[in-house]
């Protein structure tokens, strides 16, 4: 899977927990669970891609994406 369409499925994914719960902050085991055949490498490539279009923020534990909160605009 590209990373530009991870990402953009990632986003989906955070959006409609967003509009449908009100949850903005997710772990990095929500994507793990979504994606378990995709090397984590790849996820970290899709959520600092979406981080560099400010659409997230990313907290990092032992240089690991840990929490990514979506920055509603």
């Amino acid at each position: 899977m590209q990373i530009a369409t991870l990402a953009n499925e990632m986003f989906i994914h955070m959006s409609l927990s967003y509009f449908q719960k009100n949850n903005a902050s997710f772990f990095i085991d929500t994507f793990t669970t979504l994606y378990p055949k995709t090397p984590e490498k790849i996820l970290f490539r899709a959520l600092h891609q979406l981080e560099a279009d400010t659409l997230v923020s990313i907290f990092h534990k032992e240089d690991k994406p840990y929490i990514i909160t979506l920055r509603p605009q």
